[in-house]
This record gives C-alpha cells, sequence and structure tokens, in this order.
C-alpha cells in the first residue's frame, strides 16, 4: 500500500517534469526537420543560437552578423552588394550628388595623400591649398602608412558642412610643415564630364562613374 500511495503521489510531478521537459526540447530544436537538418534561414538561426549560448568566449553577435551579410549577398550576383548602415550615408550622398568636404581630388602616392586637383569655388581653394600639395596630417593625427585606403581618406575629410578641419601640409621646396585649417562646404558631384558637338549633326556627352539622382537632369 505504502509504494502504490507513493506512486500515486510522484506520478503526477513526475509527469508534469516530463511535459515541460518535451515543451522545452520542442521549442529549442522545432526547427529541425524529421531528418535533423535545417534549411534556409533556421540553420543560421540555430547557428547563431549555438553561438550565443556554447561559445567558450563572449561574441559580439551583432558584428558577426555584420561580416556574415556581405558574404551571402556576393554569392547572388556581380550586381547585388550588402550596404552597412555606416556606409549609407556615403552611398547617399554620391546618389544625391553632392557632400560636405574640402573639396580636393587625390591619390595616394607612396602611402601618402597627394591633392591633384581643387573643385573651383570650394573650401580648399578659398584656403590656400594647391595641387600636388601632401596632406600628412588631420587634426594633429599623422595619416600616412600602408594601412591608408582611398575609403580612409574620404572618412577623415568629408564631414558635416561647416565643420573645421586641421591639415598638415608638405609642399615642394618647402622644409617647414604647413598648417592650414578648411571650413568643410557643400561639394558638386557632377555626372556629366563633357558635352560638346562633334559636328553639325552629332553630339558627344560624356557620362562620368558618378551616376546619382542628378544625372538624368544634367543630361537633359
Amino acid at each position: 500500500m505504502d509504494a502504490e500511495k507513493k506512486l500515486r503521489t510522484w506520478l503526477p510531478l513526475w509527469i508534469g517534469i516530463g511535459i515541460a521537459l518535451g515543451i522545452f526540447i520542442g521549442s529549442k530544436y522545432g526547427q529541425f526537420g524529421r531528418s535533423g537538418r535545417v534549411d534556409g534561414s533556421g540553420k543560421i538561426d540555430a547557428v547563431m543560437s549555438y553561438i550565443r549560448e556554447s561559445y567558450v568566449d563572449t561574441v559580439n553577435m551583432r558584428q558577426l552578423v555584420e561580416d556574415a551579410l556581405p558574404n551571402i549577398i556576393q554569392e547572388l550576383d556581380p550586381h547585388s552588394e550588402y550596404i552597412s548602415a555606416a556606409d549609407m550615408k556615403q552611398v547617399n550622398e554620391d546618389m544625391e550628388g553632392h557632400f560636405s568636404g574640402i573639396g580636393v581630388t587625390f591619390y595616394l602616392l607612396r602611402d601618402t595623400i597627394v591633392v591633384t586637383g581643387i573643385v573651383q569655388g570650394g573650401p580648399s581653394e578659398a584656403a590656400g591649398i594647391m595641387p600636388w600639395d601632401r596632406i600628412v596630417m588631420v587634426d594633429d593625427s599623422l595619416v600616412t602608412g600602408s594601412n591608408l585606403h582611398n575609403e580612409d581618406v574620404l572618412k577623415i575629410l568629408r564631414g558635416e558642412k561647416g565643420s573645421e578641419v586641421k591639415l598638415g601640409i608638405r609642399r615642394e621646396q618647402e622644409e617647414q610643415l604647413r598648417e592650414i585649417t578648411v571650413t568643410r562646404g557643400d561639394i558638386p558631384m557632377n555626372s556629366i564630364n563633357a558635352a560638346y558637338m562633334v559636328s553639325e549633326e552629332v553630339g558627344l556627352i560624356k557620362l562620368g562613374k558618378n551616376f546619382g539622382f542628378q544625372t538624368f537632369s544634367e543630361f537633359i
């Protein structure tokens, strides 16, 4: 009788525990099919969940996703590209046909920023920057070295309209580093680089790489 009484007492508890455990397992592994496989986004969710819960070190899950997405998108076709939120501002500026900056064109020569052109009427022209000046300092920070890329230069030279940036300029035939402060302004980005009549009946319009929202109106 005692054994039967104990069984009646504990049986509901064990049944309840079993049901709760079954619900937990079902919710945790419900994305698996009968074959034990996960398809599509379910597999990605499962892997991310395992990393979050079981990996030995703390992982920045947001950064992990950001790093993984470009590799996923590039498998679609050559024209598909993932653009992060951090880079979207520059993309919008390029598409809108203008941005705020100092108004120079440049290239990297032996890891040094060399000014190749000045936007007429732009901030750099007003500040006295000249073609072939070398920008070696930006706001007291050295900007030379093997790790410097065009994207890095754009980020440090562009900025909010009206903001100031102090440049350390190395000019030919000058021993002293010249310090020039430039107030950033709106810089237009024209899509049409040339437009003229080749003959009385044939015209030529040269469209540059800055294809954006204003390209059609410029073309017309």
